[in-house]
């Protein structure tokens, strides 16, 4: 893979840093990746190559590339990183083939950055967003350097993800997070900044994202404003109970720091329970609460319906906080609902149902109670047997993938998501 031809454009009162991404092992054709933003922000976006390399980074090595040029400085202690970062995403993924090569110079100082710079965090109005806020404005005195300054909305992560989604739709989902975003950030006292950017297509494949990708496209995000940022926090989901290989984790985010941005994993202290208990007391933070993964929203609200707004208001009925609380469709969740269409399938969502048990107990929720204890039960059955399964299809999987992109270009994949629907 070559980044190449790193450049500034600006268009109808939009500023845009872009690059060129050549894949050299692969028959993909050139692909350009930009961050962007208003041009009142334009200071905020550094075009640093760093953010380039490290959102190109792991999706080189996803598709088998065997280096990775730049063709611009990056900062030396990156190039060490990335290898590092490479090298445990192969062991815990089995990847046989070396990581990729960096070949860069490397910068001789630290570039300039415009004042005084003060740390960031990523704002998507969820439970881990709002916790992660929420614990920094409670425990960290203002004038210390930790204090957060700034909230960063990204389109392209979630919302406007897939280079052939619906445009409109994700603009209106985009309108309805930044109008959250915007009273959670006024509340907070944070300077909200927000950044649009494809790279995310360089690997659209939600496995990829999940498994491998989105801790590295957030900190590629954090290098675009290292002028203004020295520090981004990147919100952890899972606790320390919980941990296991993931596309975002305490062991690999670091790495994708350089001496200019320091990128921080925080939260992983905190269970699902007790940062939605964080939330639910905040009340700006709790009103504008967004969890939903379908972006199907009922008068603005979350779905009520998709697993994850289920598990957020399970965790509601256990603390007491659902009835009323106006972002759910719901003001219970319905047992029967929840043994006919909730499906636990991984070892986390099945221990964030776990830890509601007694407080729903001490309620006297039991039907609700019965219900999840009853589809744990079937997730446990099946562990064994998918455990069994795991390595294999993964791998499977993974190659699929891999001659996919080789010899058609992802036409297979993109004719998967659309008659599946999968977003």
């Amino acid at each position: 893979m070559r980044i190449e031809n790193i450049r500034s454009e600006t268009t109808k009162g939009r500023i845009r840093r872009l690059a060129d991404i050549v894949w050299e092992n692969n028959a993909r054709q050139r692909q350009t990746v930009w961050f962007e933003t208003g041009v009142a922000d334009e200071d905020f976006l550094s075009g640093s190559a760093n953010s380039f390399l490290v959102g190109a980074a792991i999706p080189a090595l996803g598709a088998g590339e065997r280096r990775v040029s730049v063709d611009a400085p990056v900062c030396p202690e990156l190039k060490q990183n990335l290898n590092v970062a490479c090298r445990i995403l192969s062991q815990w993924y089995g990847h046989r083939q070396p990581p990729p090569e960096i070949e860069a110079d490397v910068l001789t100082s630290l570039p300039p950055v415009l004042g005084e710079r003060s740390t960031g965090i990523f704002l998507s109005g969820g439970i881990d967003s709002s916790a992660s806020l929420r614990a920094n404005r409670l425990q960290v005195p203002r004038s210390y350097p930790s204090s957060v300054t700034h909230g960063v909305l990204v389109f392209g992560y979630d919302i406007g993800a897939y280079a052939d989604g619906d445009a409109n739709a994700d603009q209106q989902r985009f309108e309805h997070a930044l109008g959250s975003a915007r009273a959670i950030a006024e509340d907070a006292e944070l300077e909200l900044v927000l950044i649009h950017t494809n790279i995310r297509h360089l690997n659209e494949d939600l496995d990829f994202w999940l498994n491998y990708y989105f801790g590295a496209f957030l900190a590629s995000v954090a290098h675009q404003l290292d002028r203004k940022l020295q520090s981004m926090i990147i919100n952890s989901g899972p606790d320390i109970s919980t941990l296991a290989p993931h596309g975002s984790h305490p062991l690999l985010d670091p790495y994708y720091g350089t001496a200019s941005m320091n990128i921080i994993h925080h939260g992983i202290e905190y269970t699902r329970l007790e940062k939605t208990r964080l939330v639910a007391d905040w009340p700006v933070g709790f009103a504008n609460l967004r969890v939903c993964t379908r972006g199907e929203y009922v008068n603005g609200l979350n779905c009520g319906i998709c697993e994850k707004c289920v598990r957020t208001m399970v965790a509601l009925q256990a603390l007491g906080r659902l009835s009323g609380c106006g972002i759910f469709p719901q003001q219970e969740v319905d047992p029967d609902f929840f043994l006919r269409k909730t499906v636990i399938s991984d070892v986390y969502p099945a221990f964030c149902y776990e830890e509601c048990l007694s407080l729903l107990d001490a309620r006297g929720e039991q039907r609700l109670a019965a219900a999840i204890r009853t589809n744990l039960r079937i997730y446990q059955r099946s562990k064994r047997h998918r455990l069994a399964k795991w390595t294999d299809m993964r791998r499977l999987r993974h190659l699929a993938w891999k001659l996919d992109r080789a010899y058609t270009q992802g036409l297979f994949y993109q004719m998967f998501r659309k008659v599946t629907g999968r977003s």
